[in-house]
Formats: C-alpha cells, structure tokens, sequence
C-alpha cells in the first residue's frame, strides 16, 4: 500500500488505537505548529496513512496481496480516510468509479468494471 499511495500518503503504517475504522489520516510531523502543518481543509502537509490490522477488510486485504483490486482498495481507504477529516478527494468521480467497481466486485462473484456505456438509464 505503501508503494501504492507513494505519491498521496507521506507513509503507510499500521496503527494499534484504530478500533472500528479500517484507516485514518494522521500528520506525520510531530513537532511542528499544528497551525503550519495543516493544507487546505485541515490535510497534513505529509499525511500519513494508518491501518487497523485487526479491522476484517485488512485482514481480508492482508490474506490475498497479489489481489489486482487492490490498487484500488488502497485509494478508496486513503480517500475514505480523507473524507473523515472533512477534506475534499483529489478526483470524487475516480473515487466513486472506484468504489462503484469494487461493489460491484462483491456481488455476485463479477469482477468485470462497469463500461462507460452501461451508464446511460434504460
């Protein structure tokens, strides 16, 4: 995950306080003003990603590393985790794309993605 969100997440580690969420954000500069670390929107300027190791998605993610969905996972934790902090994603259209897709990946065995086609209502 850590290679994954390289250009989003300063880091990725895994966390022991998380308890009911899968990932949060957390600033990685511990000794500087809170007032200057923080972006637009309250976003660390080198967000960290932390994972719950014991929440069942990362167990779930953990069991099967060579997943292809799991780029897509790994964004969909980031932008959730982003979302939490009350900051806007870089692109919601790709996070809900992705989201959509992953849904759909769960249902019924399918892990075909939607066509762009397929969008238009009958």
């Amino acid at each position: 995950m850590k290679a994954i969100l390289g250009g989003q997440a300063w880091d990725v580690r895994l966390s022991s306080r998380l308890t009911t969420s899968p990932a949060c954000i957390v600033a990685n500069e511990a000794n500087v003003n809170p007032a200057v670390r923080l972006r637009s929107y309250g976003m660390p300027t080198q967000p960290v990603l932390e994972i719950n190791p014991r929440h069942p998605l990362i167990k779930r993610l953990n069991r099967d590393t060579a997943d292809p969905r799991l780029v897509d996972w790994a964004h969909v934790l980031y932008d959730q985790s982003v979302l939490t902090l009350g900051a806007p994603v870089e692109d919601p259209a790709r996070f809900v794309g992705r989201l959509n897709d992953l849904l759909v990946s769960l249902t019924d065995g399918a892990d075909t993605p939607v066509e762009a086609d397929e969008e238009s209502p009958e």
